[in-house]
């Protein structure tokens, strides 16, 4: 015959058994003591206690963008967690939730984690405005009679949805931004090609 004890918990059924109630390294000392002789051992038992399963999602976002573009953002999860799913079309990249933007669009993304301690959830949006081209236009082709050599003015029509505007030039003369005019003085008689640019912030 022989008894075994331990100094925290119980040896029963050849087990030992302890509560854990906080994380850390337990070193338990068990002794197993016989009729002619004894023995001791130290065992030592990391125990990590997880919390509840938790996800926390970036906050939400508005973004301005010159062209389609995959924005991606940083998230963070509890211990524990063993996987991680998102609404299409946002994927998981590693600590990050990535989200393909195409068009001017509003997505809501919904995160999901599952670990040992249950799941949770979280949500955040993106709305994306994506640029839009300014246009310029000069109108038809016309022709002036003219005695001398004056200054001629074309009128011009400048539309830019995402209001934007960051430069306005001409190949011939100056342009009037505020009064929406190219302006020029012909020194021959002749034909005149103006090639007015219009270049928003992201040109």
């Amino acid at each position: 015959n022989f008894s075994v004890t331990a100094d925290v918990g119980e040896w029963t059924d050849g087990s030992l058994c302890f509560e854990a109630d906080t994380s850390g390294l337990y070193s338990i000392t068990v002794i197993a003591t016989a009729q002619c002789s004894a023995d001791t051992c130290t065992v030592e038992v990391p125990v990590e206690i997880l919390g509840p399963t938790a996800i926390t999602c970036p906050d939400n976002q508005r973004v301005f963008l010159c062209e389609p573009d995959t924005l991606c953002y940083d998230f963070s999860v509890s211990s524990g967690v063993m996987g991680i799913t998102v609404t299409a079309p946002a994927y998981i990249n590693g600590s990050t939730v990535c989200v393909p933007v195409l068009q001017d669009d509003s997505l809501t993304i919904k995160l999901v984690a599952e670990g040992l301690c249950g799941t949770d959830s979280c949500e955040f949006y993106v709305v994306s405005d994506i640029n839009s081209a300014p246009v310029v236009s000069a109108g038809p082709d016309f022709e002036l009679v003219k005695c001398s050599f004056e200054e001629v003015c074309v009128p011009l029509t400048i539309t830019d949805d995402d209001n934007n505007i960051a430069s306005i030039t001409s190949n011939i003369g100056t342009v009037r931004a505020e009064q929406n005019l190219v302006c020029f003085t012909p020194d021959h008689f002749g034909d005149y090609m103006i090639i007015v640019t219009v270049a928003d912030e992201c040109d």
